[in-house]
């Protein structure tokens, strides 16, 4: 038992040093990278909310009062985002132990809880799996179900004040975090909802349900009311900007609408066994190897407690197939990363049920770890509610909100281990998944969604949002912009831009302009040109569109039918004047500025 305390905690020393390592990691790099595409719309939304129609999200409203106590500078607003979103993990973690502690009469050492939180904490951070380190509404979205599933943990960790009030701080807080979902995407609300209902089934003997129910539906109803009254003008105009942005968005069509989320699902989900299968023929070489290990162990048992036994047994099984999953799971695709941890969930709990069969009191051991099976289907349905509605697939979506598959390993081992009264298995689980983690990241560093460099390479200093380092590419198209902007047009000047590349908001930010209810004229997709039409024409004849600027793209893979303008009454390009010509990084597409001469 020395050699297993010793590496215990030679264990936690590594968990707290790569947790160390990959949160400074990502706070040193949040100056660098722009997009023009997912990021600079992200920063939009959080710059001017009150101006977006074509929605159905309203994340701005909470993102920008972090972008503005970051005095928005764009790096500071990234850092606040990591920190917010490992604060409440940690919060999170905190109750989850708490919960745990309770339900087994557990005592409380410093040790454990450190052990149990820190894992959890770096899990949060598998929602940079793609460096969209800009908060957004799917930033938002995980912070929402964190909140809500924390907030249904401490309903029941204070049943004793819980049960006995009609209003108290965390039927507030529950009320505040769905009220939050909704804000940030509908669908993850619809989802915590039916979360919610099962975690009371779940837990009914310790919660009063009529006192649970009427408070927080009056408490979420009275929240969601105030947020439309205060932040999106009553009633009148909130049905009319819901309204708008789904016929809005219904004519985009291209995985917008319903049926064809649903096609695409079905199409990406029928690959992804595809491929499972043939990753099965690679891994099961280490599944079965390590099973026939473990078997010849199991002959000569009499001289190995059972233990021992099964610390040898999760040791070879967990390591193996992280080699496996690690060597061809995650570094060649990190979107399967939400699948692998599964996996290695169900994997764990296998291990832990063959285990108990080597044990003298193998079904009191049993009974008592079926306790937490029913919060861990719960914490599984967390992260499906962060992406459910997603026009993209789930399975691949999910990776980023693996803190709830993390939080679920965890609970299964340190329960096991403290039935056992030990802590190693805890602290084996924690290391693979740390590792994970540190892969995730690195992998993340190395491929960034939507920008044509690796991190390392975004390098190049321009003075925008701050300071913030680029690609070589896009500090070129970024100061041209900036300079074309500064050569046509007074130093009070506010502009607007109808972007007709159907992909470049982040031309707004550059320039400093207005856009037109919504933040990105969406091109690419069947219904563009109708959703483009159907948006500007709410502005016809005003003078904000005719005095706009117009950015084109003639020959761009994504750009609107420049018809569109003429139906509107502009007369292009007749009466405009080409003020530029620009070349941007992300698509090497030429685009071209164009100004009003009148």
């Amino acid at each position: 038992m020395n050699i297993l305390k010793y590496t215990n905690k030679l264990f936690f020393l590594i968990i707290l040093g790569i947790f160390s390592y990959v949160l400074f990691f990502l706070i040193s790099n949040t100056s660098r990278g722009f997009d023009i595409t997912d990021d600079s719309y992200y920063i939009l939304a959080a710059q001017s909310q009150s101006d977006i129609f074509s929605t159905l999200l309203h994340e701005g409203y909470y993102t920008g009062i972090l972008y503005s106590l970051s005095g928005y500078n764009l790096s500071y607003f990234r850092i606040i985002g990591i920190l917010v979103l490992i604060s409440i993990s940690g919060w999170f973690a905190i109750e989850l132990h708490r919960y745990i502690a309770t339900k087994y009469t557990f005592a409380i050492n410093k040790f454990d809880k450190f052990l149990f939180i820190v894992p959890i904490m770096l899990g949060s951070l598998s929602y940079y799996t793609l460096w969209l380190i800009t908060p957004s509404y799917n930033w938002l979205s995980l912070l929402s179900v964190i909140l809500v599933i924390l907030s249904l943990i401490r309903v029941i960790n204070n049943k004793e004040l819980n049960y006995e009030r009609y209003v108290t701080l965390d039927y507030i807080l529950l009320s505040f975090s769905l009220s939050l979902a909704f804000m940030a995407k509908p669908t993850t609300a619809l989802s915590l909802v039916f979360i919610s209902v099962l975690f009371v089934w779940y837990e009914w003997k310790n919660i009063n349900i009529k006192k649970a129910l009427l408070s927080v539906v009056i408490l979420t109803i009275i929240i969601v009311i105030a947020h439309i009254f205060l932040l999106d003008g009553g009633f009148s105009s909130y049905y009319y900007r819901l309204s708008e942005g789904m016929e809005r968005l219904a004519l985009l069509g291209g995985g917008h609408d319903l049926g064809s989320r649903f096609n695409e699902m079905t199409k990406l989900t029928r690959q992804f066994f595809l491929r499972e299968f043939y990753f099965y023929k690679i891994n099961n070489f280490y599944i079965y190897g390590s099973l026939l290990i473990v078997l010849v162990l199991h002959i000569f048992k009499n001289k190995i407690n059972s233990l021992n036994l099964y610390f040898i047994f999760m040791s070879i099984i967990l390591v193996t197939y992280s080699y496996s999953m690690l060597n061809y799971g995650l570094i060649q695709d990190f979107r399967f990363m939400w699948i692998r941890v599964i996996e290695l969930l169900l994997l764990n709990f296998i291990l832990i049920i063959i285990s108990l069969l080597f044990m003298d009191n193998k079904m009191s051991l049993l009974k008592e770890i079926t306790k937490v099976i029913g919060l861990l289907f719960l914490m599984i349905l967390g992260s499906f509610a962060c992406k459910f509605g997603t026009n993209n697939n789930i399975i691949f979506a999910m990776s980023d909100s693996s803190i709830f598959i993390v939080s679920s390993i965890i609970v299964l081992n340190f329960t096991f281990d403290r039935l056992l009264n030990i802590r190693i298995f805890t602290t084996l689980s924690g290391l693979i998944l740390s590792v994970f983690i540190y892969f995730l990241i690195n992998n993340a560093y190395k491929h960034p969604y939507r920008l044509i460099t690796d991190i390392k390479e975004q390098n190049q200093t321009v003075e925008l949002l701050g300071t913030l380092k680029v690609d070589k590419t896009t500090k070129v198209y970024v100061e041209d912009l900036q300079k074309i902007s500064s050569a046509n047009k007074s130093i009070d000047e506010k502009i607007s831009l109808i972007d007709m590349t159907g992909g470049s908001p982040g031309a707004n930010i550059i320039l400093e302009a207005d856009f037109f209810g919504t933040q990105w004229l969406i091109g690419g997709y069947p219904g563009s040109n109708d959703y483009v039409l159907k948006i500007l024409k709410t502005y016809q004849g005003s003078e904000k569109l005719h005095k706009a600027w117009i950015l084109t793209a003639p020959n761009g893979s994504r750009k609107i039918d420049l018809n569109i303008l003429n139906q509107l009454g502009l007369n292009f390009p007749d009466k405009y004047k080409k003020i530029g010509t620009v070349k941007t990084a992300d698509r090497d597409e030429i685009q071209e500025l164009w100004k009003p001469t009148d």
